[in-house]
């Protein structure tokens, strides 16, 4: 998902100019803000997830065992 980050201060002011009232405008800025970045990972989420996947044991190789065995051939480690 690529980052979007928008300029909340220069959004709430095209707000304003259009007409929209100052708080309100504001709140509706930090709250498309707030929703944009919600979804997005951190950098320590980034290396939690690499942290548990380097940590679980690999299956591609139990799943070639597995195959290979169903067709009579041998599998070693």
């Amino acid at each position: 998902m690529k980052a979007t980050v928008i300029d909340t201060l220069r959004y709430a002011n095209r707000l304003k100019n259009a007409g929209v009232e100052a708080g309100q405008a504001e709140a509706m800025s930090r709250a498309l803000n707030h929703e944009l970045i919600e979804g997005l990972a951190t950098k320590a989420d980034l290396d939690n997830a690499v942290l548990e996947a380097s940590s679980r044991p690999s299956t591609r190789r139990s799943t070639a065992c597995a195959a290979r065995t169903a067709t009579s051939s041998s599998c070693s480690r």
